[in-house]
Formats: C-alpha cells, structure tokens, sequence
C-alpha cells in the first residue's frame, strides 16, 4: 500500500498527518474514558412515594434502603398542581364547579365558603387552595411568575385566584419542595432537579427559576421532565448559559424525545451527560436480571454515566418488594464495579473534543480522506492522472470552507465518515485477497493465513482511526449526532467487491456486452434459486444491521449471553460465525473447493467481516475499549471457527475419498 513514488509523497504526507492527528484523537478519547469509569445511580422520589404506597414502609425505611444498597442520588421532579393534588397538599376547582356546589349546598370547607361569601365567584376562573404555608407561597410566586402578577391573585389566606383559562394549569412548575431537599440530606443523596418547561416564562422569570434552583442545594445535573427542555421556544441559549454559569450538566435522557433537546445540547457543549432510564411501565415486565443487563450495556457499552432506576411494584414479582429492590439495586452496583466502574455522584464531565480543536482535526482528515480515494479510484483505473489528485484536493478545501461557512460543519465530517466506512473496508478486500487463478491454497500455513487477515483487519483499522478522529465531539459520543448512512455503509462495499472480483480483469472492458448478454438469457431454475437466495441473504443481512433489527433466533440470545459473560464484550455474530471464518475457507480452499469462477460470490460474502469492524467503531457512544475489545474477540473467535471448519473440511474429504 506504502510503495510510494515520488510523485505520491506528497499523498502520502497528507494520509500520513490524517492518521497521526486521528491517533491523537484515539489516545484522546482513552484517556478521557478513564477519567469517566463512574456511574451515577439516581432514584426517582415518586417511586420512593409509591415504595412507601406498596410495602406500607415509612419514607425513613425506604430511604435506608436505597442508602444501603448504593443509589447516590435522588431525582425531584419539580412541584406542580397535579403532584401536589395527588399528594393531599392542594385543591384546584374551577369556579363553575364552585358555584355548582354552592348551589347544592356541597361545601363544608369554611375557607371556600368564605371565598363564595366575600367574592364574585367568576366560572372561567380556578381556584387553588394550600394549606402549607411554604407551598403556598412557591405556588404563588411561581404563577405571578408565569402567569403575571394580573391573572394570579392572592383571595384569602390560602387561597390563589387565577382568572381565565390556562393552558396546562395543573402541569405548571412551582418550584422544588425545601422539605423534601433536607429530608434527602439527612441521608447523603445528591440531587437531580427534574424541571418542567413554560413557553409563557420570560428571561427574567426563566433566569431566576434556575438560580432559585441551583442555590437550594449542591446540584451538579438537570434533566426535565415532560415533551420539552426548559427553555424550549425562545430562551434555550438563555438556558444554557445560566447552567453553564452554575456549572449545572444537562442529563440527556438516552431514547427519549424532547423538544429543544438537540439545541439545548449543542448550546452546552462539554455540560452534556449521558442518561438511560427504563420507563416504569416497562420495568414492571421485567425481571431484575433483564434490568439489570439492560443497564449494565447502556453504562458499559455505550458510555451511559447516570442510570436512572424506577421501583419494581408488581407483585408476581416477589412477596417482600422492599427486599427485592435493594436486591435489584445492589446486584446492579456490584455489576457494575465488577466491570471497571466506581458508583459515585458526578460533578464534571470529561468527554469530547472543544468544538474548535474537533474542526480543525475535521479539516487535516478531509485531506487525507482525498489520498486514500484517489488510492481507491486507482485500483479501478491505474492510469487515473494525478492532476485530478489536485482537483479533488481543491475540491475538498472548498467544500470544508462551504460546510464551514454554512455551519454545517458537523454534518460535513458525518458525510466524511461514511465516505471513510465505505472506502477502507473495500479498499482492504480488493487489494489483499488473491485476483488470478493461480492460488496455491496447499503452500498456505496459518501463519500466512493470519498474516493476510490481519493485512486486511489494519487497512480497514485505519479507516476507523479515521472516524474515530473525525467524530470524536461530545455530540456524537452521547448520541446527540448519530452516525448516518449505516445500510449505506453495509451494503455498498459488498456491492463493489461484487462488482470488481466478477470483472476482474478483463471483463469490464466487455461490461455492455455482458449485461447484454445476461439480459437476453433464458430464466432457468438455477437463476431463479440463486437470485431468492442472494435477496434472502441481503434482507438478512440489512435488517440484522443497525438500530432496527429482527427477533433472535432460537437459542441465539443465550450465545450472546454466554459469549458476552465468558469474553466480557460480546463480539459481533456476522463477524465470527461468517466473514472471518470464510477468510479463512478462502485462503485454504480457493481453487480446490472453490471454483475460480465463483470466487466473487464467497469473497462478497467474506467481505462482512472488515464492514462490520468497521462499523463497530461507528458506535461512537461506545467507549474505545469495548469496541477494541468486541472487536479482538471476534477476529480471534472468527479465524478459530475459520481453522476448525477447514480441517473439519479436510479431513471430511479425505474420509471421502478413501470410502468412495
């Protein structure tokens, strides 16, 4: 690949600087990834309420509970009429139903009554009444600052007047309980606000709610509750930039849609932290044991730092729920340190590259990118001239400054990336594996097998390098930005070593008269067979690929499991169970068992194996270790059921030959 001219120095430079600058990035995100081994178990306190509801605990036990089995942190969803209804500590009634009662003489509260006597009752308004005084006063102060001090009027001692009709009153946020903040100090938690957004709240209403917030306790995260991030409408840089002067992170919920969430996360660049929760509804269908892999995989395998836990409340569960969720709680922290992790509270966070650093990184790549295309476009056309080097040199200078301009610049190295997925395990495939018809396959030993493997495991790591480099941003690595263009990425490599390996070498000066040709041909059995099967195959191979994927086959979720118990990191299934085990096939039996004619087919097939490597890294949200790891393990499990099958091959044959 490096036998270079002079005339391709220059190429080789720019490659060269790609490579080393991504290795930096590499070494980067390493280093980073240690500081970051903590996890943050973070308790809902509505499921401290309903633990209480169920087992018919104090809060003071529950409390103790989650203490002892290692949660390090409460999430308090922020006060609203809905909540404080459900909990006894307030009454809202609209004045149509007030003046219903009235009439029927249904009111015993002495308080409305006084309202009734004292006032004009108006049937648009609502009515909200709350007894504790610190309440009260949060609500109140929250809905003048909503609402405006003209539609939010004190009428009565406890009494609060809003006039009108108001969109989502019962949903409006009021503010965090200071009760429940010191009773959760008592037992050491640290706390994550959980705040609810209004479109009505101006800057200064929005700036005071968050240092209000951020001056009740020590508060290092928020995340939010509803459809929307705080701020969503016209005040999310407002937002950011009270949280950032707070040194507040934004929880970024993992599977989790909210509106403004995206932007908020691009304002916060380096305040980003990743969160996985399992709804509770869900968690009710399963056991301990699936929650906690569930868990485990978003921390370990794709970079999670606060898991978000619910409490198990069905009762086929287990008689003593108390007993069973600190079971859950503390299996889960064991899991958890057993793999690397300290549980702890997070203050700060490490991840990512400073969006400045991360651009010109993007630049020097997407210069290096253009010498390995034009090495590519070379296999097919090794007279290509080298002034279109320069072309497309010019070419992707102006680009980067047009994307850069645009502020598009992420979007351009996402496009790069996938260039890169495309370019590298092709380009591996097409220059390391045999073209003519003279291959040896009995002068072949292992160490030549694997030397010729591991050739074409490097080129294609060097495309990885490559990604790892350019997507190394806090954007892609908590999964704000994802890697686009994945079937793309799967399918067109396989597609041009299709392509290259049928017409190579001379073929594709007749490629009209062949398609000529093969269009005219008569549909025969053998067609039709082999055109279902390479479709079966595709479809397979596609929908297994990616975010959505088909169920497992019988028995396979129990390889995994297995697999992933006994490596650590599962490796991929079409890595070691068919590209590198083909690899293999291929080196040991092409030209004997394999006919030179329909090498293009299992060299097709074999090309699996450096696709599905390279995408690996693609995960970006993955720390590098597992992916290194996932990665090992599948060429190592690979290339023995490659050597196994062969032998098997072969001693099949003999046994064959020596009966028949």
């Amino acid at each position: 690949m490096f036998g270079v001219e002079k005339k391709d120095r220059f190429k080789l430079f720019l490659f060269l600087l790609a490579v080393i600058v991504s290795l930096g990035v590499f070494g980067y995100r390493l280093f980073a990834e240690q500081l970051n081994m903590k996890v943050e178990l973070a308790y809902d306190y509505e499921d401290v309420l309903l633990l209480q509801a169920y087992t018919g605990q104090s809060q003071a036990q529950v409390l103790k509970m989650l203490q002892r089995a290692g949660v390090t942190s409460v999430v308090v969803p922020e006060d609203t009429l809905n909540n404080l209804t459900r909990r006894g500590l307030a009454n809202l009634i609209t004045g149509e139903q007030l003046l219903n009662m009235s009439r029927f003489g249904q009111i015993q509260n002495q308080q409305l009554l006084g309202l009734i006597r004292s006032s004009d009752i108006t049937p648009e308004n609502s009515y909200i009444m709350i007894d504790q005084v610190a309440a009260f006063q949060r609500a109140q102060n929250a809905l003048i600052n909503d609402l405006g001090a003209e539609r939010a009027k004190v009428n009565g001692r406890n009494i609060i007047e809003v006039r009108g009709q108001v969109d989502n009153l019962g949903g409006i946020g009021l503010g965090l309980d200071e009760t429940i903040l010191a009773n959760l100090s008592i037992y050491k938690f640290q706390i994550i606000p959980k705040l609810v957004n209004s479109r009505r709240l101006d800057d200064v209403s929005l700036g005071l709610k968050i240092d209000t917030v951020s001056a009740l306790t020590p508060v290092h995260t928020f995340i939010f509750n509803g459809s929307e991030v705080l701020g969503y409408g016209n005040n999310l840089a407002l937002v950011a930039e009270k949280m950032r002067k707070n040194g507040i992170n934004y929880g970024v919920i993992e599977f989790f849609q909210q509106k403004g969430s995206l932007s908020l996360a691009e304002h916060l660049s380096g305040y980003n932290i990743g969160v996985h929760s399992i709804p509770a509804p869900q968690l009710q269908r399963l056991t301990k044991e699936q929650a906690i892999d569930r868990y485990v995989l978003a921390a370990m395998d794709r970079g999670m730092r606060i898991l978000y836990l619910h409490a198990f409340v069905n009762d086929a569960l287990a008689t003593d729920l108390l007993a069973y969720n600190e079971e859950f709680i503390s299996a889960l922290k064991t899991r958890l340190e057993r793999r690397g992790s300290t549980v702890t509270p997070i203050d700060q966070v490490t991840i990512g590259l400073d969006p400045l650093v991360s651009l010109i990184i993007g630049i020097i790549i997407s210069l290096g990118i253009v010498s390995a295309g034009f090495l590519f476009l070379r296999i097919f056309n090794k007279n290509l001239p080298d002034g279109i080097f320069k072309w497309l040199l010019l070419g992707m200078l102006l680009l980067d400054i047009i994307f850069l301009r645009l502020n598009y610049f992420s979007q351009w190295r996402a496009l790069l990336a996938l260039l890169v997925s495309i370019i590298f395990p092709t380009l591996a495939m097409l220059t390391q594996l045999p073209k003519e018809n003279s291959w040896q396959p009995d002068k072949m030993n292992f160490h030549k097998v694997l030397f010729l493997i591991l050739r074409i495991v490097g080129i294609t790591m060097l495309g990885a390098l490559l990604i790892i480099g350019l997507l190394s941003d806090s954007y892609h690595l908590l999964k704000i930005y994802q890697f686009r263009g994945v079937k793309l990425a799967f399918g067109l490599p396989l597609l041009i070593v299709a392509f290259y390996y049928f017409m190579y070498p001379y073929r594709i000066k007749s490629l009209r008269f062949i398609i000529k040709r093969f269009l005219q041909s008569k549909v025969t059995v053998g067609y039709v067979l082999a055109g279902g099967a390479a479709l079966a195959f595709f479809a397979l191979y596609f929908l297994r690929s990616g975010n959505y994927q088909l169920p497992l086959f019988n028995g396979e979720a129990a390889m995994r499991n297995f697999l992933g118990y006994i490596l650590l990191v599962r490796p991929r299934t079409k890595e070691f169970l068919l590209g590198y085990p083909l690899l293999v096939f291929i080196c040991y039996h092409l030209g004997r068992a394999i006919d030179y004619r329909y090498k293009w087919v299992f060299y097709t097939l074999a090309a699996v194996a450096p696709v599905s490597l390279l995408n690996t890294f693609c995960h970006l949200h993955a720390p590098l270790w597992v992916s290194l790891l996932r990665s090992l393990n599948g060429l190592i499990l690979g290339v023995a059921i490659g050597c196994f099958v062969s032998w098997g091959y072969k001693v099949a044959e003999k046994i064959w030959r020596y009966i028949f």
